[in-house]
């Protein structure tokens, strides 16, 4: 399988958009029953599936010509109301490389300068690919957020 190109922030946002109040099963049919085993699985599913991306351990972005990471995630519901329910790992350290560099222009900042957060409520009721997600969104770390 060859990655699916993206060639404008607009053209992955309106794909990923497609994913807001629907389930994998919606979408794509019976091509989202795969099973996709371990830690990440459902991400790497929606990734391949939905996204048209192979699952990888690149450190650079899921969509490298846009520099964009996609990451999905389950929230829950609490006495403080919608709550991530785990958290979300951004980047594997390499310990050997990471005193050379700099923050501004890090193996980190790279990965993670733009995301694309795919957000289900988690319902352990359900096979994953009838999920509904419930937030698709595009963050960027720029200005204030950045500066933190």
């Amino acid at each position: 399988m060859k990655d699916r190109i993206y060639n404008s922030e607009d053209e992955l946002l309106s794909h990923a958009k497609k994913l807001h109040g629907k389930s994998l099963f919606d979408l794509h049919g019976h091509k989202s029953k795969k099973k996709y085993g371990g830690k990440g699985g459902f991400g790497n599913k929606v990734e391949e599936v939905h996204y048209g991306i192979k699952n990888n351990n690149r450190s650079v972005p899921d969509v490298e010509n846009l520099g964009i990471e996609i990451k999905t995630n389950p929230l829950k519901i609490n006495k403080n109301g919608v709550v991530p329910a785990e958290r979300i790992s951004l980047a594997m350290i390499n310990f050997s490389s990471i005193r050379d560099e700099k923050f501004e222009s890090s193996s980190f900042i790279k990965k993670n300068k733009s995301i694309l957060y795919n957000m289900f409520l988690r319902d352990r009721s359900l096979n994953d690919y009838n999920i509904k997600f419930i937030l698709v969104d595009l963050i960027s770390l720029e200005g204030k957020d950045l500066d933190v």
